[in-house]
């Protein structure tokens, strides 16, 4: 119900905040939600990923692969968290006090929120290769 929330009420903030900003920050900020809104859908599939994955975990599985599984759960676990981490922790410029440097804070967010997509893209890269190496076994 929390994702659903911010399916919906995320957007909604996204334009209102933009609408406000000067042309740089606006920019700027396009350039952060641009990132946020290509990787925010792959929450689905990390959570696709992860079925699938436990799906394989059996007592007749080896040790091996097993550790294989939880390390790539893990990984998965991690970047989904990271997303809605960031999701929470995200402001909008009338969150400051006015004369906060809201450039510099964009530029910073735009670092976190691509470190985001990476975990994110790279999980679920390692995710579908263990899947299709291991799906016939």
């Amino acid at each position: 119900m929390n994702r659903i929330l911010k399916y919906i009420v995320l957007p909604f903030l996204i334009a209102s905040a933009c609408q406000q900003l000067p042309s740089e920050e606006k920019k700027l900020y396009e350039e952060v939600m641009f990132i946020h809104d290509e990787v925010m859908p792959k929450t689905k599939n990390i959570y696709r990923k992860s079925k699938a994955l436990k799906s394989m975990v059996s007592e007749k599985t080896d040790n091996m692969k097993n550790k294989q599984i939880s390390k790539i759960l893990d990984q998965l676990d991690q970047a989904d968290k990271a997303m809605f981490d960031w999701m929470a922790a995200f402001k909008k410029k009338n969150d400051f006090e006015e004369g906060y440097d809201y450039q510099a804070y964009l530029a910073s967010e735009k670092i976190r929120i691509q470190a985001v997509a990476d975990a994110m893209n790279s999980s679920l890269a390692n995710a579908e290769q263990f899947i299709n190496d291991h799906q016939n076994e």
